[in-house]
């Protein structure tokens, strides 16, 4: 996978990802952002961090949709600058031994189930179940929060969870994190007690849910 990040025409920074389709695991082998502004203009306060902030969440997502579970990273050159291995573990990346790092965190639930939007429209639409509900889900964990908007077979994705959503789902971050890459079902969360559910949980409540975060596989 390779993704760029350009502005007016100028390539700002750019990541590069080797995937091995076997383990589903992906190896960051390039991640470089320009350091130097063209022209006589500086850059804003932050503006380096931010772009390469989106090279991983694009990543990250990109990554997500195709059911890879893990992604490291080596630094080598350029990445071994200590502005870029920050900007790793601000990610929620940790080092380990011979400076590698692993990631394994949501860090924008929002933007990320923006991302898998078309995914969940998608499953929901291929549901003869449930392929014609309509309504709010509102996820919310330790950190996170964000609600699946139903409407004519469409799923949209909003950063505001609202008191009048048809369901209302809260659990913790560890939790959340293994329901979007499908570790867990969301019946199975609730049933080892690490997930609420309002107003209810039943068997048509459960079932809407594993249709949007199947189990791994389904």
């Amino acid at each position: 996978l390779i993704y760029l990040a350009e502005q007016n025409g100028v390539l700002l920074g750019y990541v590069i990802a080797q995937c091995d389709p076997g383990i589903k695991n992906a190896t960051i082998t390039e991640f470089c952002l320009r350091a130097e502004p063209v022209g006589d203009t500086a850059y804003p306060e932050d503006f380096l961090g931010d772009v390469g902030a989106a090279l991983l969440c694009v990543l990250h997502n990109g990554l997500v949709k195709r059911d890879y579970k893990q992604v490291s990273w080596g630094p080598e050159g350029e990445s071994e600058k200590p502005y870029i291995r920050n900007l790793f573990h601000n990610f929620g990346y940790t080092s380990g031994e011979a400076g590698w790092v692993w990631m394994f965190k949501i860090i924008s639930l929002p933007m990320l189930l923006r991302e898998l939007s078309p995914l969940l429209t998608k499953r929901l639409n291929e549901s003869d179940v449930y392929k014609s509900w309509q309504g709010r889900i509102g996820i919310s964990s330790s950190t996170h929060q964000a609600s699946l908007r139903v409407e004519g077979g469409e799923v949209n994705v909003s950063a505001e969870v609202s008191e009048t959503s048809e369901i209302r789902v809260s659990t913790d971050d560890t939790t959340l994190t293994e329901l979007v890459i499908g570790v867990l079902t969301p019946y199975d969360a609730y049933l080892q007690g690490r997930l609420r559910v309002t107003p209810t949980v039943n068997s048509s409540v459960a079932g809407l849910l594993e249709t949007f975060f199947p189990a791994c596989g389904r």
